[in-house]
């Protein structure tokens, strides 16, 4: 149906839209970014970076990769898990693609919370626990560290071998 299709157009170009104000809002003010989106904005901060993920996604990577891509409405869904590296190997695998329908994404969604709540659920063997908290902590902005904490980890960071940066 004609209409269902540019639905789904309309859907897309909202996303990186979005995407887009958002990347140069946080441009423009970086330490007022979270603070702006989580009082001004009708949804949080966690929905924002992930639009501005799929603005960048779709920006910056070359045509070959981005048409294996999920639609960008699509990666709404699934970038929630990009932190733990399932969403460029299901990407790779063709487990998600440009024909992930709603359902599927979903699904995958909602399959992939749960896998992340059990116990036993290794790793990505690139990534060990502390990388994923490093990933976690860095998601946020430093400015916004208490100053004690702040100081902690730059002591706990200059302890770092310098030959493994």
């Amino acid at each position: 149906m004609e209409i269902e299709v540019e639905v789904y157009e309309t859907i897309d170009h909202m996303c990186l839209r979005l995407g887009e104000l958002l990347w140069e809002a946080k441009e423009i003010a970086p330490q007022r970014f979270n603070g702006w989106v989580e009082l001004r904005l009708p949804f949080g901060l966690d929905k924002a970076k992930r639009l501005i993920a799929i603005h960048l996604a779709y920006r910056e990577l070359p045509e070959d990769v981005r048409h294996k891509l999920p639609r960008p409405w699509q990666a709404m869904f699934a970038l929630r898990h990009w932190a733990n590296g399932r969403l460029p190997a299901a990407i790779e695998s063709g487990e998600v693609g440009p024909d992930t329908t709603v359902k599927g994404a979903l699904e995958l969604a909602k399959k992939w919370s749960n896998d992340s709540k059990r116990d036993d659920d290794p790793l990505p063997s690139r990534y060990a626990q502390i990388d994923v908290t490093a990933g976690q902590l860095m998601a946020g902005d430093p400015n916004d560290m208490n100053p004690s904490v702040a100081r902690a980890l730059s002591r706990w960071m200059s302890r770092r071998t310098p030959d493994r940066i």
